[in-house]
């Protein structure tokens, strides 16, 4: 992924968010995939909040859900 694609996308978010696509962009570079539990203990969110950034993400192409309900997992695009 580019900068430019990164900066296009974080330009419609609030900094708060820009923020949580940082952490988890940087968290999915050392790791393979992030689950809803754990991008909660990362960004220090509720689990209806981490379901629903997560699933922003994957509306912004920038990461793909793998598997279903509770064993799903993120992984970079």
């Amino acid at each position: 992924m580019t900068d430019k694609t990164t900066d296009k996308m974080t330009d419609k978010m609030t900094d708060k968010n820009k923020e949580r696509v940082k952490l988890v962009l940087k968290y999915l570079g050392q790791n393979d995939s992030i689950s809803n539990k754990e991008a909660q203990s990362l960004l220090g969110i509720s689990e209806a909040t981490a379901r629903r950034f997560l699933n922003s993400l994957v509306k912004e192409n920038l990461l793909v859900a793998v598997g279903e309900y509770k064993a799903r997992k993120y992984i970079k695009k």
